[in-house]
């Protein structure tokens, strides 16, 4: 019988937790949806001046998740303050059922902005 694998989400937050970040889920669910803080991130992170929000994903569906970002108001609204970042966690399991996480930086620099 093989266990149960965490969702993007747990993963996310385990990882940050582990790492000294003070963290929070922002995701709620509203009835059988789910909803992002700002349409986007699932959770919010800080330590020392850094404040991040994360969209916790799949590796298969984290370049839809960008996307989504890029056409959202709220992420360059966010990204314009000071010390604000935005990160998409991508996770997905080795063979050995061990948990790959790569991270992709969401900047204003980034060229896929929707106008």
């Amino acid at each position: 019988m093989t266990a149960r694998k965490l969702t993007p989400t747990t993963l996310s937050l385990r990882k940050l937790v582990n790492s000294g970040w003070t963290v929070d889920i922002c995701e709620r669910q509203i009835g059988n949806f789910k909803k992002d803080l700002f349409g986007f991130a699932d959770l919010i992170a800080f330590a020392g001046n850094r404040i991040i929000l994360i969209q916790a994903t799949d590796y298969s569906n984290s370049s839809a998740r960008v996307r989504k970002i890029h056409g959202k108001t709220e992420a360059r609204l966010w990204l314009a303050g000071y010390s604000r970042e935005i990160q998409v966690w991508a996770w997905k399991y080795d063979s050995d059922d061990q948990p790959i996480r790569k991270i992709i930086p969401v900047t204003l620099d980034d060229r896929d902005w929707a106008t």
